[in-house]
């Protein structure tokens, strides 16, 4: 299954049961993930990875009749009702003065395509594995931090769903309406990774605003009924441990910790 947009029931049995996000406690930015129950949505072009999510839909590889294709595509949204013969000749027409009539505008076009999708996006990463040394390394400040678990159905069922990202040798190539539909063009963009990163066993969900997103947009207050775990890094110092235990919210007191 595949639905990157589905309810958990829709999903069940797709999510380990607990998902994990590593986190460093010297970070007051990371901090707040306990103190302020506080995740965030990443825009794309934040991701340390130079591929993730920065796939562009590639204006530049239509021909010239599948960019026709693809102006009469939008025109049949724009202009709804007409003669199909009135989308064929306008669309000609349309093309010979578009910017996808020109190779270098073409490119400006789809570059700044992905500058809007990148400040309207959000991804948030999560992983199904809390005994990864590759992952409390890299980060959770080798293994100084701790990880916070939190139960995917009320997660997701709060958030609007999620899914599994898929390890691959190359990224799909992401072409426009109407080859790629917008869901496989989002798929392309957010669920798919170089099979290098494979360690990192993530899952993911996803924002998009029609407006670029704020901060404030980008940050999602946790249900406290949501977290199950907390555990600290094996390197992770007494005194660190004993400030970290003391910000707790009262509201998560009961939840379990675990010292490696």
């Amino acid at each position: 299954m595949n639905m990157k947009n589905a309810t958990f029931e829709e999903m069940k049995g797709e999510y380990p049961e607990i998902l994990y996000k590593y986190r460093t406690w010297e970070d007051p930015f990371h901090k707040r993930v306990i103190t302020h129950r506080a995740l965030f949505y990443s825009a794309p072009t934040r991701f340390d990875d130079p591929k993730d999510c920065k796939s562009m839909v590639r204006y530049d590889l239509l021909t010239q009749q599948e960019k026709i294709k693809w102006i009469e595509f939008k025109l049949r949204q724009d202009e709804p009702g007409k003669s199909r013969n009135y989308y064929r000749s306008r669309s000609r027409e349309l093309f010979k003065t578009s910017v996808l009539s020109n190779d270098k505008k073409t490119i400006e076009f789809q570059e700044n395509t992905f500058k809007e999708y990148d400040t309207r996006t959000g991804v948030l990463c999560l992983t199904g594995n809390p005994n990864n040394d590759e992952m409390w390394e890299k980060y959770s400040d080798n293994a100084r931090g701790f990880c916070i678990g939190y139960d995917p159905q009320v997660l997701f069922n709060h958030l609007g769903g999620g899914g599994k990202v898929e390890y691959v040798d190359e990224l799909p190539k992401i072409m426009p309406e109407p080859i790629h539909s917008r869901d496989l063009q989002m798929i392309y963009q957010l669920f798919y990774k170089e099979k290098k990163w494979s360690f990192e066993e993530e899952y993911r969900t996803h924002t998009f605003r029609p407006r670029a997103m704020s901060n404030e947009d980008r940050t999602i207050i946790v249900p406290p009924e949501a977290f199950k775990v907390l555990i600290l890094g094996k390197e992770m110092s007494e005194e660190l441990k004993d400030d970290l235990k003391n910000n707790i919210p009262k509201e998560l007191r009961g939840i379990k910790i675990i010292e490696k």
